[in-house]
């Protein structure tokens, strides 16, 4: 009876302790704030956000605003970056692995000089959904 009991407490100690592990990890994203074409920054802010969603296991979110929208204008040219591809293309890739990427609509405007019609695909014009991704719990938060 008593080897049973015990047998039963460690059954559910075990399992709590797999949905509590679980859950934390699936609070945890990180987000980008992307303000800048400057290949090296830029670059390097795609470059750690794909690499922390494959070793973290976490998603992760690249906010484009500021002159930074221009990566996301279709038929933008950018220099090569040190990883043999485009700011454009280290983009697509990190979409292409399950990144998320928004795209800030006056930054498009004002700095961009340029509409909805003209972004690449899988880039998404920020609203409600960007500020649920900035604001959620275990969000780490950082800018280039």
């Amino acid at each position: 009876m008593k080897k049973s009991i015990l047998w039963m407490t460690l059954v559910i100690w075990s399992v709590t302790a797999s949905l509590v592990l679980a859950q934390e990890s699936a609070q945890k994203q990180l987000f980008i704030n992307l303000t800048t074409q400057d290949t090296i920054r830029a670059g390097m802010a795609i470059e750690f956000s794909t690499k922390v969603m494959k070793m973290k296991q976490m998603p992760a979110t690249i906010f484009l605003n500021a002159r930074a929208v221009g990566i996301a204008q279709k038929g933008q040219e950018s220099p090569m970056h040190a990883s043999g591809a485009t700011l454009q293309e280290m983009l697509k890739g990190f979409m292409a692995k399950g990144g998320t990427v928004y795209i800030c609509p006056m930054c498009m405007k004002n700095v961009g000089k340029f509409k909805a019609d003209q972004v690449i695909p899988g880039v998404t014009i920020a609203g409600k959904d960007t500020l649920d991704a900035l604001f959620a719990d275990g969000t780490k938060v950082m800018s280039y």
